[in-house]
């Protein structure tokens, strides 16, 4: 049985919360166009700093200071201090998905960055992966372990 030792109403009406908020929530229009236009960059060949620089105007005024900070401070530790954090909550969580984009220069270096950060690592590794594999190839081990059939 599916959730033997849990309540599976229980856990879709946690995700069918979880699903109404994000969409509900009133910038995600914009950062939704901002991730496409950065994607679609991406897709066209334009050199990632240059990608991730050009769609910070396509943000909500909000994140803008902490998406430009995420591209230029170096040190990872005072980013997350001073801009970012490590939690889920959009606002803190999409500067560290650029500075992790911006900072690494692989897609396994980004997803070991990703990891060894902690807090909300799977759902940013879910749209760093996504976009990192734009600019580097995901490599042939982890490719075999993505297509496994449960």
């Amino acid at each position: 049985m599916l959730y033997e030792n849990d309540k599976s109403i229980d856990k879709i009406g946690e995700a069918l919360t979880f699903s109404k908020t994000l969409t509900n929530y009133a910038n995600i229009s914009p950062l939704t166009v901002m991730l496409n236009q950065l994607i679609q960059k991406l897709d066209y060949g334009v050199n990632k700093d240059i990608a991730l620089k050009d769609v910070i105007e396509l943000a909500p005024v909000i994140y803008r200071n902490n998406l430009t900070a995420a591209i230029t401070i170096e040190d990872t530790d005072l980013f997350i201090k001073e801009y970012a954090g490590v939690a889920c909550e959009i606002k803190l969580s999409l500067p560290l998905i650029f500075h992790i984009i911006k900072k690494t220069s692989s897609w396994e270096e980004a997803m070991e960055l990703n990891a060894k950060l902690g807090g909300a690592s799977c759902a940013r590794g879910i749209y760093i992966s996504s976009i990192v594999s734009r600019i580097y190839e995901i490599p042939s081990k982890y490719k075999k372990l993505l297509y496994y059939k449960i």
